[in-house]
This record gives structure tokens, C-alpha cells and sequence, in this order.
């Protein structure tokens, strides 16, 4: 059975709790044992974000509806900059 979501966990030092992002499995590019990767839609803008199995790390990249690369600035809802964690499949309940 496919997980209907994606659960993210986002850790940011200094901050005293995990911020979790539950993620539509439609936006999900690739999910295996080496990495996922997913994308969202913030208006005007699409947010890429890549994590790795076995690092402490993960990448955001923003682009413009054409795919050309955007600097953007916080947005509410949107994930910010972290330490990744761990990355797990869920069924909607």
C-alpha cells in the first residue's frame, strides 16, 4: 500500500520543538532508501527539497513556474533552513 503522505521532520537549533510538515504524496519526486526529494507551490514560487539518507542535512531549492532559480525570503508555512531528520511515509487517517 502507497503512504498517502509524506511526514517531514525539520529540526532548528534553538528552537525547543521539531516542526513537521505533512506533505500531499503527489508532490513526492522520489522516495527511497538513499534520498526523497519533494516539491510544494508557494504562490508564485515552487520549493524543492531534498533530503539524504545517513546526513544531517537537506537542500531547498526555489524557482520560479518555469523552473528558473528564485532567492526568496520566509514565508509562513514554507520550510526554512535546519537540520533534516528523519522522513517517514503515513496513510491519511
Amino acid at each position: 500500500m502507497q503512504a498517502h503522505h509524506l511526514h517531514d521532520f525539520d529540526f532548528h537549533p534553538g528552537e525547543s520543538e521539531v516542526r513537521l510538515f505533512t506533505l500531499p504524496r503527489a508532490g513526492v519526486l522520489r522516495a527511497d532508501e538513499e534520498a526523497v526529494v519533494h516539491e510544494v507551490r508557494h504562490g508564485d514560487v515552487v520549493l524543492r527539497h531534498y533530503a539524504f539518507a545517513g546526513h544531517w542535512l537537506h537542500i531547498n531549492v526555489t524557482t520560479d513556474l518555469s523552473g528558473n532559480l528564485v532567492e526568496t525570503g520566509p514565508r509562513a508555512g514554507a520550510p526554512g533552513r535546519g537540520v533534516a531528520s528523519a522522513i517517514t511515509m503515513g496513510t491519511a487517517r
